[in-house]
C-alpha cells in the first residue's frame, strides 16, 4: 500500500485546514466525510498535458498520511472517490481504464490500497457509487446509459457483498433518471431522487432497505423539482432541495424551507445533517451565479459558514472562499466541502471546539497566569 505525506492532522483539534493535493496535483475535491470527522475522502486532478487524469484519495488525518489510489491501482487512468463510510476506512466512487471504458462502481479500501470494481446494473454501460453505510458493506449510487444522442437513462443502484448490485425501483415507469445519492449509517435508508424528463419533474424519494420507494412531500408551492443528498446514521432526518430552495425532512415525514438572510429566492442547496438533525450543512446563491457555504444550527434561519466558524473561534485565512460544504460529522463540529483559493478548487476541513474547550479557552483569557514573584 502506497502511503504518501498529506501535511499536519485535523479532526482531533479545532481548526481550519486546507487538504494538499500534493506536487502534481492541480487541485483537490472533496469525496465525504467519516462520522467523527477524522477521516476525508477526496479526488485529484494531475497536472497533466495534454489530457488529465484523476486521482482518489481517502485521507486519514489521525496519522497524517493520505492513501493514494492511483498509485496502488495503476491500471486506471481515472478514479475518483465521492463518499466515505461511517468508520472511515472505506471510500466509493468509480474507476475508468479508458475513454472507451467510461466509470465503474468502485469500493477503495484504505488497509489494502484496493480498488474493487463493483460492476454495472445489466445493461448499463457507466455508473459511480456516492454514499455507504457505517462500515462499507451497503454501497448506493446510479449506473447509466445513453438511449439518444444527448439523452441518458439512469438506475440506482444498491450493493452488498451478499446481494452484489441490486437496481432500486422508480416510482413510476416514466421515470427515466433515477439516483441514490447517500445511504443512513445503519445501511437501511438510501436516499435520492426519480425523474421524468418528459414531465420535467423531479420527485424526492427514500427506500427503506430494497423496498418499493417511498416519495418525499416537496416545500408548498416550490414543486417542480425536488432531490436529496443527505442523510443521518438512522434516516430520521433527510436534507436537499425542493423547488430550488435548501430544505430538511423530519421524523415525523413534514418538510421544512431553510433559509438564507440576503439570498436569492432559488439558489440554495442543503448537503449533510448531523445525527440529531439540528446541524445541516450545504450552500446558497446570490446574485451573479455566486454559491457560498452555508450551515443551519438548531434554526432554519441559516448564516455563512465562515460566519459561523468565526463565532466559534475557527478563522479563515484571507483569499479562501468557502463555495459548498458537502458533509458534516455526526456531532455537528466538524465540516468538509470545498473552498476556492488562488482560482483553484480545493477541499477543506474545519472543526469548532466543543463547548467544555470554549469555557476553558474563556478561563484561561479572562484569569491570565501571574509570574511568581522572586
Amino acid at each position: 500500500m502506497a502511503v504518501a505525506v498529506c501535511g499536519s492532522a485535523f479532526g482531533q483539534t479545532f481548526g481550519f485546514h486546507l487538504i494538499d493535493p500534493g506536487p502534481d496535483y492541480r487541485r483537490a475535491e472533496p469525496g465525504g466525510l467519516s462520522a467523527d470527522g477524522r477521516v476525508v475522502g477526496c479526488w485529484a486532478e494531475r497536472r497533466i498535458t495534454p489530457g488529465r487524469a484523476l486521482s482518489a484519495a481517502l485521507l486519514v488525518p489521525n496519522v497524517g498520511a493520505r492513501v493514494d489510489f492511483s498509485e496502488t491501482n495503476t491500471e486506471y487512468i481515472d478514479t475518483t472517490m465521492r463518499g466515505v463510510s461511517g468508520n472511515g476506512l472505506i471510500g466509493v466512487g468509480s474507476v475508468g481504464y479508458s475513454s472507451s471504458r467510461p466509470a465503474v462502481p468502485t469500493r477503495f479500501d484504505s488497509a489494502t490500497g484496493e480498488a474493487l470494481e463493483l460492476g454495472l446494473i445489466g445493461g448499463y454501460t457507466q455508473g459511480s457509487a456516492w454514499g455507504a453505510d457505517e462500515t462499507g458493506n451497503v454501497i448506493v449510487g446510479n449506473c447509466t446509459r445513453l438511449l439518444e444522442l444527448f439523452f441518458e437513462e439512469s438506475v440506482a443502484f444498491r450493493w452488498t457483498p451478499q446481494q452484489g448490485m441490486r437496481a432500486l425501483s422508480a416510482l413510476s415507469p416514466f421515470d427515466e433518471y433515477v439516483e441514490a445519492t447517500a445511504v443512513s449509517r445503519d445501511g437501511r435508508v438510501t436516499v435520492g431522487m426519480c425523474t421524468d424528463a418528459q414531465a420535467f419533474t423531479t420527485k424526492p424519494v427514500k427506500w427503506i432497505d430494497n423496498n418499493f420507494p417511498i416519495q418525499l412531500p416537496f416545500v408548498p408551492g416550490l414543486e417542480e423539482v425536488a432531490g436529496v443528498q443527505g442523510v443521518s446514521a438512522n434516516g430520521d432526518w433527510i436534507v436537499g432541495l425542493s423547488g430550488g430552495v435548501a430544505a430538511v425532512w423530519g421524523p415525523d415525514g413534514g418538510v421544512t424551507r431553510l433559509w438564507g438572510p440576503g439570498y436569492s429566492e432559488r439558489g440554495g442547496y442543503a448537503w449533510g445533517v448531523s445525527d440529531d438533525g439540528q446541524v445541516i450543512v450545504g450552500y446558497a446563491g446570490r446574485t451573479g451565479n455566486i454559491f457560498d457555504a452555508f450551515v443551519w444550527a438548531s434554526t432554519t434561519e441559516g448564516m455563512l459558514l465562515q460566519d459561523y466558524l468565526s463565532s466559534h473561534g475557527v478563522s479563515v485565512p484571507t483569499g479562501v472562499r468557502l463555495e459548498i460544504a458537502y458533509d458534516v460529522s455526526a456531532d455537528g463540529r466538524t465540516f468538509s466541502g470545498r473552498a476556492m483559493v488562488n482560482g483553484l478548487r480545493q477541499t477543506f476541513v474545519a472543526t469548532i471546539p466543543a463547548p467544555a474547550t470554549l469555557v476553558l479557552l474563556s478561563a484561561v483569557l479572562m484569569f491570565p497566569s501571574r509570574r511568581r514573584s522572586p
